[in-house]
């Protein structure tokens, strides 16, 4: 019987965070990244995550 996969085995530890009082502009037009999710730190605390797809429908929503 093999050994049954571990989340280690699949988790990202170089971990691109935000934080909650981060522009959306400013975070778009930075951020060259792979990832689908950023978690959203305030003072070391998850407080939540954001997709890339949010980020994208809130910069076009704020685009006018």
């Amino acid at each position: 019987m093999s050994a049954r996969p571990r989340i280690k085995a699949y988790m990202c530890r170089d971990l691109v965070t935000l934080t909650p009082e981060i522009e959306i502009r400013d975070e778009s037009s930075r951020r060259q990244s792979h990832f689908r999710r950023f978690p959203v730190m305030s003072e070391g605390r998850l407080v939540g995550q954001i997709s890339r797809s949010d980020l994208l429908k809130a910069l076009a929503g704020n685009w006018q």
